[in-house]
C-alpha cells in the first residue's frame, strides 16, 4: 500500500480532478490480487474495466469475469485474451486474442480451445461433455496471474463423476505470453488413458493460412527456410514462430513438453493451430496413464503475440523473456572448459604435463569393472594436477558380458511397415527416413543391448552410478547412447510386459520422468556435479524446456566422433 500511496500523493498535486475516476480500477486491481472462486469474486465488464484503466501508464497483470458477456478476461501492457465461459452449454472457447501494440485481433471465431480422447470418446473446449464447476484467480510471484477454468465428466453409466478437469493459464506482467497447461484426476477405481492431446488449440489468422509461412527455430539462432501450410511435427524444435505478411507479425508456439513427444500442427488436421504431444496415429505418438485417485498434468506450452521482424522477436525470447520463459540459449548455464577425451591407452603423464588447472580431461567408461580401478587412478592424477575429471557414460545400452538380465531388456515393437507419411509431415530431422522404411533394422550385425529403465534395471543403475561417481570422484557426467530405442529403429518406446508401463506409447514419456528424477536424485546427492546429456540419449538434435530444466550442459552426438576428438557444450 505504501507504492500506492505515494502514487496518490502525485496524482492528488497534478490531477485532483481525475482522482475519483481512479479508484475505480484501483480497486478492482486489489480484488484481483486476492483470487478466490469464480463465484465469490466482484466482476466487471471488460469495457468498463478497459475504460477505467486508461489513466495507467502501466497496469502489470489483470483478470476477471464479465457476467453479463459471459467472457473470463486477462490481460497486460501487451496482450488481451477473452475467454467464453458458456456456464449452460458447458464451453469454454477463446473469441478473442490481441496484441495491443498493433491493434490486431489474432482470433476471428472461437475456437477448440483443448482436446485428448478417453477411450473413444473426445473431449474438447467446444464440446458439451464436460460439466462447467468454477473459475479461479490467483496472483503469482511476480506479478503474474493464474487464472484455472474446473471442469468434471459424468458418466451416464456410472453413479458418481470420472474424472476433473483444470485448464490453467498464466500471465506475466511484461511478457506478450500466455502459458497454458492441463491437470486431470482420475475418480474412478481403475486407470485410463488420455490419448491424441492438444493443449491448445486456437483458429489463429484463420481464412488467411495461404499467407501464413512456419519456421523452425533451431539453437543457432538462425532460421530455416519457411515451410509452407498445412505443417506438423517438430518435436526438434523448442518452439517455432507463424509468420503473417498481410499484417507484419504473428505467433511464436512453444512447447515445453520432453523431446520426441513435442508436436505442432499448423492446419494439418482442423482449422487451427496446435500444440501438445504426438498423436497416437503418429509415429511415436504419446499416451498418458491416470492411476485411481491420482492427477497428472500435461506439459505447459505457450503463446508470445508479435508485431515487426522475427529476428527482433527472436532476441525478445532469447534476452527478455528469460525470466519467464525457459532458456533456449545455447550458452551452457555453467562454463565448462572445452573437453581432452583421452583413453585408459592414452600416454597420461604427456596429457596431465599438459593440463592447466581448471581444464577438463574426460574419457569413455562402458562398464567394464576391470578398468574401474584405473580410471580411479586418472581421476587422481587429474585433480592433483589441478584439472577436472568427467566420464562419459552409456544409460542403457550395456553389452550382455557385463550385464545379462533378459527380464529387463528393451522390447521393440514387432517388425511391420508404417503408413505412409502426410505430406509435409516432419520427420523430426533425425534423419530422412523413406516413406516405406521397415521400422526395425534387419541388419544381424552385433550390438550391445538396451535396458528398460522402467525395470528394476532403473535401480540397478542408479546404484551402480552413485559408486562410480564416489569412487572416481566425477566432475562432469554425461549421459549417452539410447535410452528410447535402438538408433535403428525409427519407433521407439518398449513393449515388454512386467515393466513399469503399460503400453509402448505410455513407456515414452515414462521413460523420459524417469530420467528427469534419475538427473535431479544426482544433483541432490551431489551439487557440485555437472551433468550433461547426449542428442542420442535425448532423442532429439537440440535441448528444449524440459532438459534444460534438469541438466546443465547438453551435447552433440558424441558417439559417432572419436575420442581424440574435442566438443563444446550446447
Amino acid at each position: 500500500m505504501t507504492h500506492l500511496n505515494s502514487h496518490f500523493l502525485r496524482i492528488r498535486a497534478s490531477h485532483v480532478s481525475c482522482l475519483k475516476l481512479l479508484y475505480i480500477p484501483i480497486f478492482l486491481i486489489c480484488i484481483g490480487c486476492a483470487g478466490g472462486s469464480g463465484k465469490e469474486q466482484n466482476t466487471v465488464s471488460i469495457a468498463d474495466l478497459r475504460a477505467q484503466l486508461k489513466p495507467l501508464r502501466k497496469i502489470g497483470t489483470y483478470a476477471g469475469f464479465d457476467q453479463k458477456a459471459h467472457v473470463l478476461y486477462m490481460g497486460n501492457d501487451s496482450v488481451e485474451r477473452w475467454l467464453r465461459l458458456n456456464q449452460e452449454a458447458h464451453k469454454i472457447q477463446t473469441i478473442h486474442y490481441a496484441h495491443k501494440g498493433s491493434g490486431q485481433n489474432y482470433i476471428d471465431r472461437p475456437s477448440e480451445e483443448f482436446r485428448f480422447r478417453i477411450g473413444e470418446i473426445i473431449f474438447s473446449g467446444d464440446s458439451s461433455l464436460l460439466t462447467y464447476n468454477d473459475y479461479q484467480i490467483a496472483q503469482k510471484i511476480g506479478g503474474s496471474k493464474r487464472v484455472t477454468v474446473q471442469f468434471t465428466h459424468n458418466s451416464v453409466e456410472e453413479a458418481k463423476p470420472t474424472f476433473y478437469l483444470w485448464i490453467h493459464y498464466e500471465i506475466s506482467p511484461d511478457l506478450p505470453v500466455i502459458r497454458k497447461w492441463l491437470t486431470i484426476q482420475n475418480l474412478t477405481d481403475s486407470a485410463f488413458f488420455i490419448e491424441n492431446v492438444v493443449i491448445e488449440s486456437l483458429p489463429l489468422f484463420a481464412g488467411r493460412e495461404d499467407s501464413l509461412q512456419v519456421w523452425q527455430y533451431g539453437m543457432s539462432g538462425i532460421l530455416e527456410e519457411p515451410l509452407p501450410t498445412p505443417w506438423e511435427g517438430g518435436t526438434s524444435d523448442p518452439f517455432i514462430l507463424i509468420g503473417n505478411a498481410d499484417i507484419n507479425g504473428g505467433v511464436v508456439l512453444g512447447n515445453e513438453g520432453a523431446g520426441i513427444l513435442k508436436y505442432y500442427a499448423v492446419y494439418s488436421d482442423r482449422e487451427a493451430v496446435s500444440i501438445g504431444l504426438r498423436p497416437t496415429t503418429a509415429i511415436n505418438g504419446a499416451e498418458i496413464r491416470v492411476p485411481p485417485s491420482r492427477s497428472v498434468n500435461t506439459p505447459k506450452v505457450w503463446t508470445m503475440l508479435f508485431e515487426g521482424g522475427l529476428q527482433a522477436t527472436i532476441e525478445k525470447i532469447t534476452q527478455d523473456g528469460l525470466a519467464y520463459i525457459p532458456s533456449y540459449s545455447r550458452d551452457a548455464k555453467l562454463h565448462i572448459p572445452e573437453i581432452q577425451w583421452i583413453t585408459l591407452e592414452t600416454e597420461l603423464e604427456r596429457s596431465i604435463g599438459a593440463m592447466r588447472p581448471g581444464d577438463l580431461i574426460a574419457l569413455d567408461y562402458d562398464w567394464n569393472i576391470e578398468d574401474l580401478q584405473s580410471i580411479k587412478q586418472i581421476s587422481r592424477q587429474v585433480h592433483e594436477g589441478g584439472g577436472k575429471f568427467g566420464i562419459r557414460l552409456p544409460v542403457a545400452e550395456i553389452h550382455t558380458s557385463i550385464l545379462d538380465h533378459p527380464e529387463w531388456q528393451f522390447a521393440p515393437v514387432p517388425v511391420f511397415r508404417w503408413p505412409a507419411v502426410p505430406k509435409n509431415h516432419d520427420m523430426d530431422r533425425e534423419g530422412e527416413q523413406d516413406e516405406g522404411e521397415t521400422q526395425q533394422s534387419t541388419t544381424h550385425e552385433a550390438v550391445p543391448v538396451i535396458y528398460c529403465v522402467l525395470s528394476d534395471y532403473g535401480y540397478y543403475l542408479t546404484q551402480a552410478v552413485k559408486t562410480l561417481l564416489q569412487e572416481t570422484e566425477t566432475d562432469l557426467l554425461i549421459l549417452d547412447r539410447p535410452i528410447l530405442g535402438s538408433q535403428h529403429n525409427l519407433l521407439k518406446g518398449c513393449d515388454a510386459l512386467g515393466h513399469q508401463h503399460y503400453t509402448r506409447a505410455e513407456s515414452i514419456g515414462a521413460i523420459y520422468r524417469w530420467l528427469f528424477q534419475f538427473a535431479d536424485y544426482l544433483h541432490r546427492e551431489y551439487p557440485a556435479l555437472q551433468l550433461g546429456i547426449t542428442a542420442s540419449t535425448y532423442g532429439v538434435e537440440q535441448p528444449d524446456a524440459a532438459c534444460l530444466a534438469h541438466f546443465d550442459l547438453f551435447f552433440d552426438d558424441l558417439s559417432a566422433k572419436s575420442p581424440d576428438s574435442s566438443h563444446k557444450a550446447q
